[in-house]
C-alpha cells in the first residue's frame, strides 16, 4: 500500500495534482492524505473554486468558507469517482507552517510520496518566482519524494521520462527502487541524459556512477532506457530539446543534488524553455 501526501489549498493546481496521481496510481492500492494547512500568509489560504468539476450538482463549492466544509465534498467527489477499489482517502487540516505540516506525517504517516500542484509559467519571471516558496521549500527542506505536477499537465501515464543528471551523485538503493517502481507502473522508457559541463571528461567518481547506473538498467529494464549526451548545449535548452523530440512527459531528478536541482529549476530563466508547464518533475531522495 502506497501513502501518498498532497497538500491542497483547494484551488483548480491542486485538483490537477490530485487528479494526475489518482490515474498515474490507477493500479496500485494507496491511501491518499489530503493535508490543508491554514496559515494566513501562505499561498495555501487561497480562495476555493472546485466548481468547474462540480458542474451539474447544484453546489458551487467557492461559496462555502470552511475548510471542513470543502474538504468533506471534495472527497465526496474523489470516493465517488475512485479508480480502485484500495484507493483510500483521507483529509488532515492543521495550522501553521506548511513545511512543518508535512514534516509531521513523513513518519508517522509513513508517506512514500508528496505530491504538490504548480501554478502556470509566466515567461518573464524566473521559476523560482512562479514555482512558489512553499513548493520551493518541500522540494528543498523536505527529505521525501516528492511530484510537482503543472497547471498545463496532460492527464495520462507518462511513457517517455527524461533523467538529466551529471553523474555526481551515487544512486543509492532506495533511489533505484523508487525509480523502478515508477517505470514499471508507468511502463516507461526512461532517457538518461549527461548533465555534466566537463564535455564528457568525467571524473573517476562520475565514470563510476554512470557505471552502475547502466548496469542496473541493462539488468532490469533492458529494452526500456538510454543514454544521451549533451555536452555542448545549455541543459536547460537541451531538455526542452529532448522533451519535444521525445515527447516526454516526465521529469526525473536526484533530491540529494540540491545545487543540479536549483540550476535547473530555481534558477533558470523560462524563456523558450515550456515544459516546466506541461511536464511533472518527481525528485527522488535516497
Amino acid at each position: 500500500m502506497k501513502n501518498i501526501l498532497i497538500p491542497t489549498d483547494f484551488s483548480e493546481n491542486s485538483w490537477n495534482a490530485i487528479q494526475y496521481i489518482v490515474v498515474l496510481y490507477t493500479h496500485t492500492p494507496c491511501n491518499f492524505f489530503l493535508l490543508h494547512v491554514k496559515d494566513e500568509q501562505s499561498p495555501l489560504s487561497g480562495e476555493f473554486s472546485l466548481d468547474t468539476y462540480r458542474q451539474g450538482q447544484g453546489v458551487a463549492l467557492k461559496d462555502f468558507s470552511s475548510a471542513t466544509v470543502k474538504m468533506g465534498l471534495l472527497l465526496k467527489q474523489l470516493r465517488q469517482n475512485q479508480l480502485h477499489t484500495e484507493h483510500h482517502f483521507r483529509s488532515i487540516q492543521d495550522n501553521g507552517n506548511l513545511v512543518d505540516a508535512i514534516r509531521g506525517r513523513i513518519d508517522n504517516l509513513k508517506i512514500d510520496l508528496i505530491v504538490m500542484g504548480a501554478k502556470g509559467i509566466n515567461v518573464k519571471q524566473s521559476l523560482s518566482t512562479i514555482i512558489g516558496s512553499n513548493t520551493r521549500d518541500v522540494l528543498t527542506k523536505v527529505r521525501c519524494n516528492t511530484m510537482v505536477i503543472p497547471e498545463k499537465v496532460t492527464f495520462k501515464i507518462p511513457k517517455e521520462i527524461v533523467f538529466p543528471t551529471d553523474f555526481t551523485t551515487f544512486y543509492s538503493f532506495q533511489f533505484l527502487k523508487t525509480m523502478a517502481e515508477i517505470l514499471t507502473i508507468s511502463q516507461s522508457t526512461l532517457r538518461i541524459m549527461n548533465a555534466s559541463k566537463l564535455n564528457g571528461n568525467f571524473t573517476e567518481y562520475q565514470s563510476s556512477n554512470k557505471t552502475y547506473l547502466r548496469d542496473y538498467l541493462e539488468e532490469s529494464f533492458t529494452e526500456t532506457h538510454s543514454f544521451h549526451d549533451f555536452t555542448h548545449v545549455k541543459i536547460t535548452t537541451a531538455i526542452q530539446d529532448f522533451v519535444d523530440c521525445k515527447k516526454a512527459e516526465m521529469i526525473l531528478m536526484v533530491g540529494k543534488n540540491v545545487n543540479f536541482l536549483q540550476q535547473l529549476f530555481f534558477k533558470a530563466k523560462t524563456e523558450n524553455n515550456s515544459y516546466y508547464t506541461t511536464v511533472p518533475l518527481l525528485v527522488i531522495h535516497g
